[in-house]
């Protein structure tokens, strides 16, 4: 049988009482420009989060996604309510489904594969396919990548930090998440002055394939 020492934790505090030259300071200083690199590329993943759940209600607005995709108004809100709500669907599923995955391969090939998974969902999604079911399919699998990276990416977080520093990368994460949902507001916002074309709906939901972190 193993045994184990509790090993006495030093308190942030001292670090400002060491010289500054002082190799335990150095030291200290590179750990931390690292956890806060690592944390704004996670963070990535929730803005991404963000993004994709904002970008869909302005698409959804657009005359040319309405006459590419063959609805009238009449069906504009079945189609609305479809679109926003299946993604949530999507992601209630990716966050147990990313269990045994994470479990199994770790937290970092679980995040890419929740990043493969959400770019699959994103190329259905921009195929202007003229087809509503496979456009939910796309929100579908969407869900299921942010989903499972909603889950995964806090708990690294956690698992990486110190205990005195999780508290603010949490925060950081959700503060992203806002972000990702203002960003996509003002990017409709930009696309809805261009000629209607499947171009207007497609730079929008295709943005989210630019290379970023694992999400």
């Amino acid at each position: 049988m193993r045994s184990y020492i509790q090993v006495p934790q030093q308190d942030p505090d001292d670090l400002y009482l060491v010289p500054p030259d002082s190799t335990e300071w150095k030291a200290s200083r590179l750990a931390r420009l690292r956890l806060f690199w690592l944390a704004a590329v996670l963070c990535c993943g929730g803005a991404l989060f963000g993004y994709d759940s904002g970008v869909i209600g302005g698409v959804l607005t657009f005359e040319s996604f309405a006459r590419d995709f063959r609805y009238g108004p009449a069906d504009k809100t079945r189609v609305s309510s479809i679109a926003v709500g299946i993604q949530q669907a999507g992601a209630l599923v990716g966050c147990f489904a990313v269990w045994p995955v994470t479990n199994r391969w770790g937290r970092r090939l679980a995040m890419m594969a929740c990043s493969a998974v959400f770019c699959a969902g994103v190329i259905l999604e921009v195929i202007n396919s003229h087809s509503l079911p496979l456009f939910y399919a796309g929100r579908v699998i969407c869900g299921l990548g942010i989903g499972g990276s909603a889950t995964v990416i806090p708990i690294y977080m956690a698992e990486m930090s110190p205990k005195e520093s999780r508290a603010r990368l949490g925060s950081c994460y959700q503060f992203t998440y806002t972000i990702g949902i203002l960003v996509s507001y003002w990017i409709d916002y930009a696309v809805k002055f261009m000629a209607p074309s499947p171009a207007q709906w497609q730079i929008p939901i295709a943005l989210q394939l630019r290379p970023l972190a694992p999400r």
